[in-house]
């Protein structure tokens, strides 16, 4: 929570690959829903890695400054 970035874009991906998802679906439907899933959590954590890292440097900067 009060991460940065655009949330509401990364959700409103995160809901279409769900309504793809039939109510009983196949092990086909799951599947490729599945893979994109994978791939949007990769971007999330880089995302959130990348974040990290720029606030660690920063603190880093700050800490050499003084």
């Amino acid at each position: 929570e009060g991460a940065e970035g655009d949330w509401v874009a990364i959700e409103a991906i995160y809901v279409e690959l769900v309504a793809r998802i039939p109510r009983s679906p196949a092990m086909g439907d799951v599947a490729g829903v599945l893979d994109e899933m994978e791939l949007l959590r990769e971007e999330i954590i880089n995302r959130l890695d990348n974040q990290e890292n720029s606030q660690i440097s920063s603190t880093n900067d700050a800490q050499f400054e003084r």
